[in-house]
Formats: structure tokens, sequence, C-alpha cells
């Protein structure tokens, strides 16, 4: 573990929370204008990300099946139970926060980490913040191709 990282993380952790804040302090947060500085937390995890993918690979025989594999068993089972939940809350006829409509290639573009808009209209996966996963997901795909 390299400590200077978890550190970077916690800061960017909190800039993120920051940037979703926003709205909920209102007044307390107009000195601050428009400002979407907080929103650069996401892009300090993406870069944290590809370091520890290319820090955790060097020097090993990683094959990338195996390095999938890890990263598909490291993120989805919980991103999935949350999804489940948010489907279970949609079949009972509720509308979650932030989903207004959804059709069944919704759900499976959610599973699947596809980054593409749902029949709301809303550019990303059922589970809103779940977006990062599909830029992540990507990544990983791609990574584990240079792994040849």
């Amino acid at each position: 573990m390299i400590r200077n990282l978890q550190a970077l993380r916690a800061v960017a952790a909190w800039m993120v929370v920051a940037h979703h804040l926003r709205a909920p302090l209102g007044e307390v947060w107009a000195p601050l204008g428009e400002s979407l500085i907080f929103a650069s937390g996401v892009d300090i995890f993406f870069v944290l990300s590809g370091y520890v993918m290319v820090a955790s690979t060097k020097g090993r025989q990683t094959t990338p099946t195996a390095f999938l594999r890890q990263r598909l068993v490291r993120i989805a089972p919980l991103y999935w139970l949350v999804t489940i939940a948010i489907f279970g809350v949609l079949l009972l006829g509720l509308n979650p926060v932030g989903v207004a409509s959804w059709e069944w290639r919704d759900i499976a573009a959610s599973f699947l980490f596809l980054g593409m808009a749902r029949s709301d209209g809303y550019p990303g996966p059922l589970l809103g913040v779940g977006w990062t996963l599909a830029y992540e997901a990507f990544f990983y795909a791609v990574f584990g191709v240079a792994l040849f």
C-alpha cells in the first residue's frame, strides 16, 4: 500500500462529496459561484486508477483474463447489488430520485457497465453515480487488451 496514494484518494473523495453538496448547501456555496473545481476529484480517481493498474501488474505475469476477473470481482458485486435494489424499487412502481422512467435496456446497460443514455435521457446507468464505473470498465478493457 502506498500511503500517499491513499491520502490522495481521501482528498479526491472529499472533493466529490463537496461537489455533490453544491445544491443542498445553496447560499453557503454561493460565494464559490458555479465553480466545478471539486468535480475534478473524479479525474484524480481516474489518474490514480491508471497508476494502480500499471503498478499492480508491473513485473508480473498477469493474463488479460486474470486482470479483468480481478477487477470485476472487486467492483461489480456492490454496484450490482445497489442496481438490483434500484430495480426492485422500480418494480414496486416507485421512482427513485433521478430516475424518471426506465426500459429493460437501461437495466441491461447498467449491469454491463455500458455508458449510454437511459430511456429518460439521463446520460448514464440507473445508479446515477455509476457513470464513473462505465468509464472505469472501459479503461480496464483497454488495459486488459494492452496486457497482450
